[in-house]
């Protein structure tokens, strides 16, 4: 391929991203003692690659597990994948159909289009309680397209806040949107509202994410108003989106992410924005949902 080609396929590229990405906004508040927790799963066998098997599973399962002093408020449900949106699917054999949906396409050459869904699902949650919750009746159109480059995915996870009388007033914001770095886009900034910090001790960010790859960590950073985040040994500083779950410490939770840090030393009292920058040179990573909670 010829230089002038290479660059015209690049902006193309960057240029569709922008269009068909949806920027993250925020989607909920909630103020008073409430807390948040995550549950997901993969629907990967392992991590994509070229050299992978082309699978994608149609169902998995996670355990939900909160505190007998804790009430379980709202559980929200996303999933995504490669290809066009999968609107029939089940929770615990319970049909779910979005409420709302996200997409992004990556490298106009080809098409390589990637979905994102949400559904709340509080009424399911607060039935069956702790408990597991299996995902299923997943399926993916024109796999082996998205395999010839290693970019076949499934997962889903759930957003929950519960409310327990022995947490501090705090404050929970829920941003959501579907938003790509990596590939041509080597940079990634989300600027996040509606903040209200009275204390910055307890402070804690999550990120629901999509498509990382461990063996992938080329240029690869996540910055909370300038100061770069990690969580070793589960998320390195350098290759944060890695495949991993700080909620249940897994490892293998193949080509999605669902991480919380810490970010008391970043942010400040009297703070009502902050930004996110994340770069990749190479790996591609695409941000479903992101959780702020302050005091």
């Amino acid at each position: 391929m010829n230089l002038k080609k290479y660059i015209i396929l690049c902006l193309l590229s960057t240029f569709y991203n922008l269009v068909f990405s949806q920027q993250i906004e925020l989607y909920e508040q909630w103020n008073g003692r409430y807390g948040f927790t995550a549950i997901g799963n993969t629907l990967n066998t392992e991590e994509n690659g070229v050299n992978s098997a082309c699978e994608v599973l149609s169902e998995s399962s996670a355990t939900l597990q909160l505190e007998s002093t804790s009430q379980l408020v709202a559980a929200y449900l996303y999933w995504a994948g490669s290809g066009t949106i999968d609107e029939d699917v089940k929770l615990n054999g319970i049909t779910i159909t979005p409420e709302r949906s996200f997409s992004v396409l990556y490298n106009a050459g080809d098409e390589y289009e990637f979905f994102g869904a949400f559904a709340n699902v509080t009424e399911i949650l607060q039935q069956y309680g702790n408990t597991s919750y299996t995902f299923s009746d997943f399926e993916l159109e024109n796999l082996e397209h998205y395999c010839a480059l290693g970019l076949n995915f499934g997962g889903w996870a759930i957003i929950i806040v519960y409310q327990n009388q022995n947490l501090p007033m705090s404050q929970l914001n829920i941003y959501d949107g579907f938003e790509i770095v990596g590939g041509t886009n080597f940079s990634l900034d989300i600027s996040i509202d509606n903040l209200n910090i009275t204390d910055n001790q307890g402070a804690k960010i999550s990120f629901l994410a999509w498509e990382g790859d461990d063996e992938i960590d080329v240029q690869e950073s996540l910055r909370f108003n300038g100061v770069h985040l990690s969580n070793p040994p589960l998320n390195p500083i350098d290759n944060v989106f890695n495949s991993t779950n700080s909620f249940n410490g897994s490892d293998e939770l193949w080509n999605m992410d669902l991480d919380f840090f810490e970010i008391s030393n970043s942010i400040e009292v009297g703070d009502t924005y902050a930004d996110i920058e994340i770069t990749s040179g190479q790996d591609l990573v695409i941000i479903n949902n992101i959780n702020v909670s302050s005091i």
